[in-house]
């Protein structure tokens, strides 16, 4: 990838993204050379007030992330009370990425056997659990009193924003749960299989809990085992044993099993031959569908599955980055997210597999 990068200090420019984009999207920052999540509080122009764990500072700068685009707002500090800092933005950092790897044109008998399925976007899951669904909150709460028989208190949160609060956001970066077994001895916690001591207790700076509260579990819900939509929290006035962890991480799985029966979750049925692929990305041809198509929009964050001539189904998430309308299909441009072991190594098997068109070399880098 190459990159492109953009400086705007226009006021009225400055205005616009920081309205569309800032007040939306997850926000962070770097503090101590450490990443930190930021809570963008309102925006009254000139003024930021936002919310953070950090260390002092004369400016800050905040990143976000749209489609394939970064953000880094570069503010000067006005005032500070405790976390909460009032910020003036100065200039906007855009760098985009820009994809120069070809890709390999599908020959027509391997598009009968290489699929993208179950094509979404990430943002209509929040759409999806903020609307009214009796049988998946009847479901949800026959789990919460489950748990209730065996746990001082539990909690079963679904993701209802696109914006990841301190969290959701904890558990997506570090991809692990929460198992503090007792608060006053950080000794037991394993940090190669749980988010560490010193993670959580930036996490419990902001979220507050109560003082009697000395444990904690809590186990991410995963699409597909990808995409983080929500988490099973349990807390406790008595420390908690690792058996303890294993039966909410058992609920936590066995829910996410039951909410995909329930329909709680986006669904897209068509099935899109792929054109083009390689390890950059995937071109597809969806059929005309106008109540699906009217959600995809380029820079739109997706998850979806390919299907592999082998048989193997792999689940990816990646950004739409383009749209063409032909007369029964749209050819839809989707770049991949960073790559895992498995979706990697699915991508090279099928590409080497795949007979190279004249003139089109495929890039394994």
């Amino acid at each position: 990838m190459d990159q492109e990068v953009k400086r705007i200090n226009n006021k009225e420019q400055l205005k616009q993204i920081i309205e569309k984009l800032f007040l939306n999207l997850p926000v962070h920052m770097k503090s101590d050379n450490e990443d930190i999540p930021v809570k963008v509080i309102s925006y009254n122009d000139p003024l930021l007030e936002v919310e953070h764990s950090g260390s002092p500072s004369e400016v800050r700068n905040l990143q976000a992330v749209k489609g394939d685009s970064s953000l880094m707002l570069e503010c000067n500090v006005e005032s500070r009370n405790e976390t909460v800092e009032t910020l003036v933005p100065v200039n906007l950092h855009l760098t985009r990425q820009i994809r120069k790897m070809p890709r390999i044109d599908i020959p027509e008998k391997d598009k009968r056997v290489l699929w993208v399925t179950n094509l979404v976007t990430i943002k209509n899951f929040p759409d999806y659990f903020v609307s009214t669904n009796e049988k998946r909150d009847k479901l949800i709460n026959a789990y919460k009193t489950e748990l209730h028989k065996t746990f001082y208190k539990a909690e079963i949160v679904l993701r209802q924003t696109v914006r990841l609060d301190y969290r959701m956001r904890t558990l997506n970066t570090s991809k692990k749960s929460i198992f503090v077994p007792h608060m006053q001895q950080p000794e037991k916690i394993d940090p190669d299989r749980f988010v560490s001591f010193p993670e959580y207790s930036k996490l419990i700076r902001y979220d507050k809990i109560p003082e009697s509260i000395i444990a904690e579990i809590t186990v991410p819900l995963l699409y597909k085992n990808i995409f983080l939509y929500g988490f099973v929290r349990v807390i406790s006035t008595e420390a908690l044993e690792l058996k303890d962890y294993e039966t909410v991480e058992r609920v936590s799985k066995e829910l996410t099993r039951h909410l995909e029966t329930y329909g709680a979750f986006p669904v897209n049925r068509e099935k899109s031959p792929v054109t083009d692929i390689n390890l950059s990305g995937v071109g597809c041809m969806h059929p005309h569908v106008p109540h699906i198509m009217k959600n995809f929009e380029p820079g739109e964050n997706v998850i979806f599955d390919i299907h592999f001539p082998d048989d193997s189904i792999v689940p990816y998430t990646g950004i739409l980055k383009n749209i063409k309308s032909g007369e029964k299909a749209h050819r839809l441009g989707i770049q991949f997210d960073m790559l895992e072991n498995l979706q990697r190594e699915s991508l090279e098997t099928c590409i080497a597999n795949l007979p190279v068109n004249q003139g089109t070399a495929p890039s394994v880098n």
